[in-house]
């Protein structure tokens, strides 16, 4: 009896004991900070952007070209046709008014790369822009007429024997785009929206070409080449608005074209480049950068 009552007082003593020592779980574990979502991020201090311009296109007219200078049309005969006078007999071809289809101007944008400094709500940022266009012109074709003006050994353009044709052409150029600075401001309006002001900017150049040369036994070989006409698109001030993250956004935006032209031999043309003052684009930007928080 003893003996049982004993087992009895051991048993309740060790489960009061076991009792004491179990604790709550939730108390052991440490508490769970809260993940701050992306939207509730801002920019801060240093970062870099790249951003993806998209323009539209430059305004092209199909041309008739003529007045064309003497010095430009005259091609001396080739070394190979030497039966017919003397080589490097002077040889001119007709000022004909010559046709120059437009070109076909694609994928005209700019890639710009730019560190960045955040302070409160405004955002500075430098950097360069990178431009790109792919520009496609008609060139001419070796027994085509409609792309260039030539003239035989007997003054008129019939494809025959003896001696080469002698001719010129006149296309647009591949595009030329220089790399340049800008400089530009950001004020933060809310967390997904902001404004942006700057200057700077691509520049493109196109040029307008003269080729002379011969045209010998189905094929046409290069003489000279002259530019006479250039044209240069340079966006100065711009302004435009943004919307999204700290990382990545979109802006539509405009700015100021400027567009100076150079006539080298004061040709007679219609059609040709047209120049517009202000510009529309859209541009998608990444950012890397550091960040803060805000409600």
């Amino acid at each position: 009896m003893k003996t049982t009552k004993l087992v009895v007082c051991l048993t309740l003593f060790l489960g009061l004991g076991l009792q004491g020592q179990q604790t709550d779980p939730a108390a052991d574990q440490e508490p769970e900070e809260k993940e701050v979502g992306l939207s509730k991020l801002v920019a801060r201090g240093f970062g870099v952007e790249v951003k993806m311009f998209f323009f539209p296109k430059a305004q092209f007219q199909d041309m008739n070209v003529s007045s064309v200078p003497e010095a430009l049309r005259t091609v001396p005969t080739h070394q190979g046709d030497g039966w017919f006078g003397t080589p490097g007999r002077p040889r001119i071809v007709p000022d004909d008014p010559l046709f120059v289809l437009k070109p076909d101007l694609k994928n005209v944008g700019a890639v710009s790369v730019a560190p960045q400094y955040t302070v409160w709500r405004i955002t500075f940022r430098g950097g360069v822009y990178f431009p790109y266009g792919d520009l496609t012109s008609r060139r001419p074709v070796a027994g085509d007429l409609s792309t260039y003006n030539a003239v035989n050994q007997y003054g008129d353009n019939n494809r025959g024997y003896g001696t080469s044709l002698v001719y010129y052409s006149i296309y647009w150029d591949d595009t030329k785009g220089r790399i340049k600075p800008f400089g530009e401001v950001e004020f933060r309006l809310h967390r997904f929206v902001s404004v942006i002001g700057g200057y700077g900017g691509t520049q493109s150049e196109y040029r307008l070409m003269l080729e002379n040369g011969y045209d010998r036994f189905g094929r046409l070989e290069k003489y000279q080449e002259h530019e006479l006409f250039r044209t240069s698109q340079k966006n100065a001030p711009y302004a435009a608005v943004r919307v999204g993250i700290a990382y990545i956004g979109v802006s539509v935006g405009v700015s100021r074209a400027k567009t100076t032209a150079v006539n080298n031999f004061q040709l007679s043309s219609t059609g040709g480049f047209r120049s517009f003052e202000n510009q529309l684009y859209v541009a998608v930007d990444m950012r890397l950068t550091q960040t803060r928080s805000v409600k």
